[in-house]
């Protein structure tokens, strides 16, 4: 992740600081808008350097019928790593992402997504993540 800013405080301040701003994320955000019908409604759990949800394989999120589409799959990965670095009040963008897929995601499976930072090397923070 490239980011371009560090905040102190963390993601409260953070989130508190992009409110003033008029960034409303959360609501609407793909991945984690708890709004949004047609999203994942992703709900992280962080912890220093590391985020963890939980998310049920839904059909409308298919690819080949009866599996998880591997945009969706990739969207959970980087919305974790995201989560990652933003518990650590820092804002940023995804620069470069390279997905594995060990193995197809059936819809309905129950799944736990995790990412977490690997390392930080001032303006990249290189993060890992896996479903």
């Amino acid at each position: 992740m490239d980011h371009g800013q560090r905040e102190q405080g963390g993601a409260r301040h953070l989130v508190a600081r992009l409110s003033e701003l008029g960034v409303d994320f959360q609501h609407w955000c793909f991945a984690c808008g708890q709004l949004n019908p047609g999203g994942l409604n992703l709900d992280f759990e962080v912890s220093r350097d590391r985020a963890e949800a939980r998310y049920t394989a839904l059909q409308r999120h298919q690819g080949y019928d009866g599996l998880l589409h591997g945009g969706v799959v990739t969207a959970l990965l980087d919305e974790a790593m995201g989560w990652a670095i933003f518990h650590q009040g820092i804002w940023g963008v995804t620069a470069k992402i390279s997905v594995t897929f060990r193995h197809p995601l059936p819809t309905g499976a129950d799944l736990r997504v995790v990412g977490e930072i690997a390392r930080d090397r001032g303006r990249v923070i290189e993060t890992h993540g896996t479903v």
